[in-house]
């Protein structure tokens, strides 16, 4: 994501983006900013949907790879071992918080 920021100074600041500016889809791995903390028409909307494009957060690599850690987390919460939910979970926290709460907020 550095490399495709350059030096480039549109790019939102993740450490201080708002709660839930961005959305994901858990079924497609595509990233959306939030109609409700961003909406149309907003200067917030239009920065974040730029930081999207700028970074090519939705371009196969990075899609992928979200996709990756959802499947790898599906398979692992099936696990018949009473903790394996947990387990999965706590694993996706540390290879992606984003995708994490994501998770936790669409009740996955």
């Amino acid at each position: 994501m550095n490399t495709n920021k350059g030096e480039h100074l549109d790019v939102l600041d993740p450490f201080a983006l708002p709660p839930g500016l961005f959305k994901l889809s858990l079924v497609c791995g595509r990233v959306r900013v939030s109609d409700t903390v961003a909406p149309v028409g907003s200067a917030l909307r239009t920065q974040a949907i730029g930081t999207l494009k700028r970074l090519k957060l939705n371009g196969g690599e990075y899609r992928d790879l979200r996709l990756h850690y959802i499947d790898e987390y599906l398979r692992n919460r099936q696990d018949p071992n009473p903790g394996a939910v947990s387990a999965a979970r706590n694993q996706l926290l540390v290879q992606s918080p984003f995708i994490h709460h994501e998770v936790i907020r669409q009740g996955w």
